[in-house]
């Protein structure tokens, strides 16, 4: 595995943790739709289905990437669709996080950002007729 590859998912398991800690259940980690995109932790709490992307660093001249570029949105938005799909979640109100990790001292530090982005993930429910 590759170094970076290797931080990103110490990154996502400290940041499932914490989330954990606070209260979320995991449903999955790096779910993703071949060509579509790939969404880091799937967690919940209560009624909300919360889609998290993780930003890991290691070095502190290694500056955050505090926005996340619309491009990656729309990816991660397309991606839930998918995922309400696959697990039935019609009925979920489905939200979406930012999570950022920060290794560069003795202990992490962890930044979470509720709604950091919107969006309308509504699936239909097919009837079996």
């Amino acid at each position: 595995m590759h170094v970076r590859q290797t931080i990103g998912v110490r990154g996502e398991h400290l940041a499932a943790r914490y989330l954990e800690a606070l209260g979320y259940t995991t449903l999955t980690i790096n779910f993703s739709v071949h060509r579509v995109g790939e969404i880091d932790l799937v967690m919940q709490r209560g009624d909300y289905v919360v889609c998290v992307e993780v930003k890991t660093r290691h070095n502190r001249k290694v500056p955050f990437e505090f926005l996340i570029p619309r491009e990656k949105q729309r990816k991660i938005i397309m991606t839930a669709r998918h995922l309400v799909q696959q697990y039935d979640l019609c009925d979920a109100v489905v939200r979406f996080d930012v999570v950022f990790v920060d290794l560069s001292g003795t202990v992490p530090a962890i930044t979470h950002i509720e709604n950091a982005f919107q969006a309308v993930v509504a699936i239909a429910r097919r009837t079996h007729q």
